[in-house]
């Protein structure tokens, strides 16, 4: 890596500050290359062949850099990532590269990749990246791979870290200090394969997981997450986990178990799905495992999940195929908020005929069902409604309606019930 500061160069025809061009740059290597054990020629990331430049095209910019240096087998470099930062300094003295005790700018671009490629045994470097940062600090980002046999490690947000308070200079360099953000491992020798992600975030101090473990014909998926809240009363740290597992586990005659969900939150809220989104509550419709970030990422940031002091919850379920028609995906759900309640949801698909294309199916079915039991409050509420999806003979037929049940056990409307179906009017409120 290479620091160079490029005084700011008044240009009088347009009264901008502009940087070195590349006449002003050949002309300096040119006299460099005449001075022997001289400074080493000014480097710039080149971004075109030779004889495409203008004398004009500025190739260093105004300002403070950090170049990243690639090296071949013959000990050549190459300027792979050009890191910028004090581009509004401007100044009226002319001058170029300064070794002096000017004052380096303070402002940044934020974080730059660019390709980085180099193997070194079993460690993989693919990009990487600069940083500056308040400090101040310089981190020099690093995406990495380590290949262990059947073993996959990528290392996530690993970065070295050099913080240059107390006194710390370019001449003096701090102790670089490790940081890592994550960890992907992944493992595959058949018929296993695993595959996971740990993260953390160091905006919200949390900590993110999931993984898949595959043994065919059954495939495990779990995420997790854990986190510490600071509220208006006190500090809280909350947690929970959530698990699918799919595969032949219990046939009967006429039914079969293929899936198994369960799951558990420990201060941590749970949004209930109603009649209308039952069908994106992700404990009924799982995220795809195959991207672990991505799923767990949706389960914290999707709103169905949030840190909560004080409540728990717990959930099991399962799916059954029956008569090879009829599908059923139901999951209950248990809240201690601090009184408890009992909640059931369920979607049951029917294709008929069964592994049909919609143009051939006769009928295509799709129910969600939700219902709610509160002891303390003395209500019974059951619902299903048919999904925009269901249709009858032609996909453009569409079906739509559902049901209601709900009774009351205490209060003054002890013993009342009500029963619909079919639906409602549109102008009925």
């Amino acid at each position: 890596m290479l620091f160079v500061y490029v005084q700011p160069q008044h240009d009088t025809s347009t009264s901008t500050s502009t940087g070195l061009t590349y006449e002003d740059v050949t002309a300096i290597n040119s006299i460099l290359s005449n001075i022997a054990s001289g400074p080493r020629k000014l480097q710039y990331k080149v971004t075109k062949p030779n004889d495409q430049y203008m004398s004009t095209d500025i190739v260093l910019e105004a300002g403070a850099h950090f170049l990243l240096l690639l090296h071949d087998d013959k000990g050549e470099s190459t300027v792979v990532l050009d890191y910028v930062f004090g581009k509004s300094s401007t100044s009226s003295n002319s001058g170029t590269l300064v070794t002096s005790n000017d004052s380096a700018p303070q402002d940044a671009p934020g974080s730059v990749k660019t390709a980085y490629s180099k193997k070194v045994g079993p460690l993989s470097i693919q990009n990487m990246g600069l940083e500056l940062k308040a400090g101040p600090t310089l981190s020099i980002l690093i995406d990495a791979l380590i290949a262990l046999g059947p073993v996959d490690m990528a290392l996530m947000g690993f970065s070295l870290n050099l913080n240059f308070s107390n006194g710390k200079t370019l001449f003096d360099l701090p102790t670089p200090k490790v940081s890592l953000a994550g960890l992907g491992v992944s493992f595959s020798r058949e018929p296993v394969l695993v595959n996971g992600m740990f993260d953390k975030d160091n905006v919200t101090n949390s900590f993110m997981g999931a993984v898949t473990v595959s043994y065919k014909p059954y495939l495990f998926e779990a995420a997790g997450y854990y986190g510490k809240t600071t509220g208006n009363e006190r500090d809280f740290r909350s947690v929970f986990v959530f698990f699918v597992l799919n595969g032949p586990l219990v046939t009967l005659e006429l039914a079969e178990t293929n899936s198994v969900t369960g799951g558990f939150g420990y201060n941590t809220g749970i949004t209930l799905p109603n009649v209308t989104n039952v069908l994106q509550f992700p404990l009924i419709d799982t995220p795809d495992f195959t991207d672990p970030g991505s799923a767990i990422s949706g389960l914290v940031k999707g709103g169905w999940f949030c840190p909560k002091a004080g409540f728990f919850w717990v959930a099991a379920g399962l799916t059954v195929l029956a008569f090879e028609v009829l599908q059923v995906k139901a999951i209950a759900v248990i809240e201690w908020d601090p009184k408890v309640q009992l909640s059931l949801f369920g979607v049951a698909v029917a294709d008929m005929p069964a592994g049909a294309t919609d143009q051939k199916k006769f009928a295509h079915v799709e129910l969600g069902i939700v219902s709610l039991m509160d002891p303390e409050g003395g209500t019974l509420k059951i619902e299903g409604q048919l999904s925009p999806s269901s249709f009858v003979l032609d996909p453009s037929c569409h079906l739509t309606g559902g049901f209601a049940i709900c009774k009351w056990f205490s209060g003054n409307v002890a013993d009342d019930w009500v029963f619909t179906i079919g639906g409602y009017h549109r102008s009925f409120d």
